[in-house]
């Protein structure tokens, strides 16, 4: 039995003491594109009152940088990040629009989705009501608002686009 105890505790460790996260920094949202190289990092932790992202490397240094110099972050499995305002987005859809996602804990959890413009621009609540402020200049945009749900904006097709960017992407071909 003390054997098994060893053999546990050596595969435990083996586990989750080896597999740690990477992650790479993006300095830009060009192409989502890293500016630190090709550099994996251990830690990214964003200092909202400071005004700054706290960086660890894998060896243990430590960068301070300034929150609108580091555009996000990727792991290693590609999923893409967005830092803003001390919170961290996933990227869920790149094109026309950006469209993110970020889950809630404490006590309430779920998934919220935000969109932007572009990649630099303000994040907004992927919502009926916000996007009919957004786009409240958009006359083809707010005809396909009043007929969405909610749901149907946040509803993927079979390629994954959300229905938010299939409304906007339709109206901007229309507009050529």
């Amino acid at each position: 039995m003390k054997r098994f105890g060893w053999c546990y505790l050596f595969f435990t460790l083996t586990l989750f003491g080896c597999n740690q996260p990477a992650l790479q920094v993006l300095r830009t949202s060009r192409k989502l594109t890293s500016s630190l190289g090709e550099t994996w990092v251990k830690t990214i932790r964003t200092r909202s009152r400071s005004n700054q992202v706290h960086i660890i490397g894998r060896t243990g240094h430590h960068w301070w940088l300034p929150a609108d110099s580091i555009w996000g972050y990727r792991t290693q499995d590609n999923k893409s990040f967005r830092l803003k305002d001390g919170t961290s987005y996933e990227v869920r859809q790149q094109g026309p629009l950006m469209v993110y996602l970020t889950q809630a804990w404490g006590t309430t959890s779920g998934d919220y989705h935000y969109f932007s413009l572009t990649p630099t621009s303000t994040i907004y609540n992927l919502n009926r009501r916000t996007c009919r402020q957004v786009f409240s200049q958009d006359d083809c945009m707010m005809e396909l608002l009043n007929q969405l749900t909610n749901e149907q904006l946040l509803t993927t097709d079979s390629h994954g686009s959300y229905g938010l960017v299939n409304s906007y992407r339709f109206c901007q071909s229309e507009k050529k």
